[in-house]
């Protein structure tokens, strides 16, 4: 909003433009003085501009694979005090994101692949064993809460050979 201000302040003035805008003129005047002076702005976000770029060293350093966890490991031994939270929110910001060891599941992608269905949101991010057994087993609690579904129908065939798992019996 600032920057719109900005464009059409000498035609109308900054008051009239705020009356308009939800946005109270000292907010505006506020704003322009912290891009002008760095030191005015908040005491957060002077260290989050500091400890961005100590994250992203410390990031760049190990190979681009560490996590939040690890680098705020890093950055512990030496002489930040910085909590997990704030590594998490930073690196979020700055797009950064550790390795994660073997392949990502996402059932989704198995799903359109297979042609089918994608599967229920509860059941989209857990491991593909428990996607499998929750759709091959069809006397399963999800099923006996909403007996009209029967994707395990549909599924029954392709996921056993996709997953090289067997299909699980049921013992009594």
């Amino acid at each position: 909003m600032t920057s719109f201000i900005d464009d059409h302040r000498a035609e109308y003035g900054v008051e009239p433009i705020c009356e308009v805008l939800p946005i109270a003129p000292s907010t505006y005047y506020q704003r322009k003085a912290c891009e002008a002076d760095r030191s005015r702005r908040s005491l957060r976000a002077q260290q989050d501009e500091q400890l961005k770029m100590e994250v992203s060293r410390v990031w760049d350093a190990n190979l681009s694979v560490y996590g939040a966890e690890k680098v705020r490991k890093q950055l512990k031994r030496e002489g930040f005090g910085v909590a997990r939270c704030t590594v998490e929110r930073l690196m979020r910001d700055l797009g950064l994101e550790g390795i994660t060891r073997g392949r990502r599941f996402d059932a989704r992608r198995l799903a359109e692949a297979m042609g089918v269905p994608p599967p229920p949101p509860s059941a989209r991010d857990a491991p593909l064993w428990h996607w499998a057994g929750l759709i091959l087993d069809p006397v399963d609690a999800a099923t006996k809460r909403d007996p009209t579904r029967r994707a395990d129908r549909v599924l029954l065939p392709c996921i056993p050979q996709c997953a090289g798992l067997r299909s699980p019996s049921r013992r009594r």
